[in-house]
């Protein structure tokens, strides 16, 4: 019984990591925006359902469907509650589990999933709620994995969500798609949280996942359809082809023991050419678009460096350091500038790299401090300064919020102690 528990608990974790952006944007569709509190309190309490359910009557032959129903009564639960009445109708009782799986997997499914998605880009909310937000309701994140993902401390993280559930509610927001004349404002935003993700899903800040490759493929389905609109612009063919580049690399990121392997240390032969090719694709159809650059563009092309290398030492590293330059005019952010000091290390560029990490404070880095002492030891293993290695390594341990990310971390400084002692 056990064994089967377990099986389930897994079993519910994925589809929790597939569907719940599916159920809260169907219900939504379904029932209205400001609703919202009611329909995120209904799915969690699905999700208990079949925690409790599911290991004594079985997995259901369409869990979705099942879900989705479950969801739905307990949602009707919830308002006949709230209005002290049995009359309220809101449920479809002729409709299967069948069609309903059908409905959360079929393609029309991206309707409801892009008009949450530009719901949450909606003026009357602020950017910096708009991605907390999108995080949460799109991804089903946690307030630790949204705070580690933006950078941003927890305690603010909760406000905001508290802040934008509130505006919806207040501003009556409703649940559809926006006029012409607002598309193209609130696309950028959509951009930015397409972005955010796929960044969540391929360097995950779960407690237990490295990578969480639903997230990508969600961003990047999201994104396809995007890129196949008439809305598209060069932003979001570059933003397809960034991810395309990433999602390439997937299988070489982990080993046999489900560790994290780095870029230098990565079995290029398990890179995908597929991707590699749809990546230069999207990118080409990008620049051909328009002859500006973007954020977006440039970190593409970056990652187009990457995937055109046959190694690390034949990465054009001088090409690298003018487009991290040109990405940090785009977007000045600390972070851009850790990865110009690992250029700066590759082209042996000691003592600029040792400046530029110097200028770079770690408060910057609110929650997620641990990638700022990564690169420091990075650097003074060039600099052959055993000290500040291990007291690097040691603040990234006690900063890290993860089991799995302290217990490389904590393999790692081990590794560099027993070298010491030969």
């Amino acid at each position: 019984m056990a064994e089967m528990t377990g099986n389930i608990n897994t079993e519910v974790d994925h589809l929790f990591r597939k569907t719940y952006g599916k159920l809260i944007s169907s219900l939504m569709n379904k029932y209205g925006a400001t609703r919202l509190e009611s329909i995120e309190n209904a799915v969690m309490e699905a999700y208990y359902k079949a925690l409790k359910t599911w290991p004594y009557q079985g997995k259901p032959e369409h869990p979705q469907g099942w879900l989705y129903r479950t969801a739905q009564n307990a949602f009707i639960d919830i308002i006949r509650k709230e209005t002290r009445s049995g009359e309220t109708d809101l449920t479809d009782k002729h409709t299967s589990d069948l069609s309903i799986e059908e409905h959360l997997v079929d393609e029309s499914v991206s309707d409801p999933e892009l008009k949450l998605l530009f719901l949450i880009c909606h003026p009357y909310l602020s950017k910096e709620d708009q991605l907390a937000f999108m995080l949460k309701t799109l991804a089903g994140l946690g307030d630790r994995e949204i705070s580690r993902a933006l950078m941003i401390k927890q305690a603010t993280i909760k406000k905001r969500l508290m802040r934008a559930r509130r505006t919806i509610k207040e501003k009556s927001i409703k649940f559809e798609w926006p006029g012409e004349h607002e598309l193209q404002s609130r696309l950028k935003m959509v951009h930015r949280s397409l972005y955010l993700l796929f960044n969540e899903g391929f360097y995950s800040t779960h407690q237990d996942l490295w990578i969480r490759k639903d997230l990508c493929l969600e961003a990047m389905r999201l994104c396809k359809y995007l890129a196949d609109h008439r809305l598209s612009n060069t932003d979001t063919f570059a933003l397809m082809s960034l991810m395309c580049y990433h999602i390439s690399r997937y299988e070489s990121r982990l080993d046999d023991n489900n560790n994290i392997v780095l870029l230098n240390e990565q079995d290029r032969s398990k890179w995908d050419p597929y991707f590699i090719k749809l990546g230069h694709h999207y990118l080409e159809k990008s620049a051909s678009s328009s002859e500006e650059k973007s954020k977006y563009q440039v970190e593409a092309f970056i990652s187009a460096q990457h995937c055109m290398a046959k190694n690390i030492e034949s990465t054009n590293w001088k090409l690298l350091k003018l487009l991290y330059e040109k990405l940090y005019y785009f977007d000045k952010q600390d972070l851009v500038l850790l990865n110009l000091v690992i250029v700066h290390l590759h082209l042996d560029e000691i003592t600029e790299a040792k400046v530029l990490f110097d200028n770079i404070s770690i408060n910057n880095f609110n929650s997620n401090k641990t990638i700022y002492y990564m690169v420091g030891v990075e650097l003074y293993s060039r600099l052959k300064d055993q000290f500040q290695i291990e007291l690097l390594l040691e603040r990234a341990i006690s900063s890290s919020g993860s089991e799995k990310e302290s217990h490389f971390l904590k393999d790692k400084l081990e590794k560099i102690k027993r070298s010491n002692q030969h």
